[in-house]
């Protein structure tokens, strides 16, 4: 008998646990294989233990900034791009859209969770489908969308489900219903069935979402307010849980009801930016807010403070604030032409200090349509 260990082993000589602590460190292509072998291991990938646990590893690697920008003139939505930008350092990576848009069309990121993107397509004006892409995997699916025709009024959200012992993703289309009277409905997309599984009425309060929302355990957040025939009422804040298909308000504080919101979130914790801005300079507000039984307490982290028109802050990644600066400036002597300058840049909670990662002018009006955090991810489409 040799004394020589042997230089391999068949797999199943290892131990399941240290099989799965292997399975940490491989890339989605081997992943994918692996859960192709047999019910247990694609289980076991699928499981929500284990995506979190891989998640923590690739989150690790860093976090990338995609900015999705575009012309204000909707004629012009088929130029519409991307830059993909990292968020510590600011440089830039090439990034090709997975697919192809026509003359005459347009996409949106509908969201990006777990590192899988949702986009919403259309080659011609009206037509247009849900395309949920996988970069790490190179895999893509094409689904139908429910409400092709009224896309101004229309708003989807994307996010992954973790249900016992597997994951899935669900997309929630929330519109505007002409009728008698105007309500909003929503209808819910569960990749376990692979059909739109619900459509029902929203409660009253529930309005035409804005494209910039959060999500933490699978439920959805976003700032809004409602309308009446006399005036607007305050903003406040709505959730959609996609696990259980209910909406919930959550108001906000007296203090931070200024001119400007956006929802981030800061170590698995719902948190507002509340932005006051003049000609002098801008004040943002970062509050969380906890649930303590059916009651929500509010509670300040910080101020930031600048001297530009206004920073709006648009993520947290790792604790720090990213902030987004747009501005427009129309040429008086031209008619139609217009100059736009878009900031990003990183404030660092610690320090207090601040780092650029994006500075961009361009000859025309241009808008930052969404911009969205993205650590990578494994899941097979």
């Amino acid at each position: 008998m040799s004394d020589i260990p042997p230089s391999k082993f068949s797999i199943p000589e290892l131990p399941y646990e240290l099989m799965s602590n292997i399975f940490l460190f491989c890339d989605a292509k081997t992943l994918v294989r692996v859960q192709a072998t047999s019910h247990l291991w694609k289980d076991t990938l699928n499981s929500y233990e284990f995506v979190k646990e891989i998640a923590a590893v690739w989150r690790s690697k860093g976090c990338s900034l995609f900015g999705h920008f575009g012309y204000k003139e909707p004629t012009r939505r088929s130029l519409d791009w991307v830059i993909r930008m990292s968020s510590e350092t600011g440089q830039r990576f090439p990034y090709a859209l997975p697919f192809d848009v026509g003359n005459e069309g347009w996409f949106d990121i509908v969201g990006i969770d777990n590192g899988v993107f949702c986009f919403r397509l259309s080659k011609t004006r009206d037509i247009s489908n849900l395309v949920v892409w996988n970069p790490m995997s190179r895999r893509q699916s094409v689904l139908d969308d429910p409400i092709t025709g009224i896309a101004d009024e229309s708003t989807f959200l994307f996010s992954f489900l973790y249900y016992p012992n597997t994951i899935h993703y669900s997309i929630v289309a929330i519109f505007l219903e002409r009728g008698r009277q105007a309500r909003c409905v929503f209808t819910v997309y569960d990749s376990c069935s692979n059909k739109w599984t619900a459509r029902a009425p929203c409660p009253s309060y529930v309005r035409k979402l804005d494209p910039a929302y959060v999500i933490l355990n699978g439920v959805t957040y976003w700032v809004t307010w409602s309308h009446n025939q006399d005036a607007e009422t305050r903003p406040y804040i709505v959730s959609f849980s996609s696990l259980t298909h209910t909406f919930n308000k959550i108001d906000l504080p007296d203090e931070a009801l200024t001119t400007c919101h956006s929802l981030l979130m800061r170590d698995d914790h719902l948190c507002v930016a509340a932005n006051n801005h003049n000609a002098d300079g801008y004040t943002t507000m970062i509050w969380q807010v906890d649930a303590v039984g059916e009651e929500h307490q509010w509670s300040k982290l910080f101020d930031v403070n600048g001297n530009a028109h206004a920073f709006i802050p648009a993520a947290i990644v790792d604790g720090d604030v990213i902030q987004v600066l747009e501005r427009h400036v129309e040429v008086d002597d031209v008619e139609g032409l217009e100059y736009t300058t878009i900031h990003i840049r990183r404030f660092f909670t610690a320090t207090r200090k601040r780092k650029c990662i994006l500075w961009v002018n361009y000859e025309d009006h241009v808008k930052l349509r969404t911009i969205h955090n993205y650590y990578e991810g494994f899941y097979p489409v």
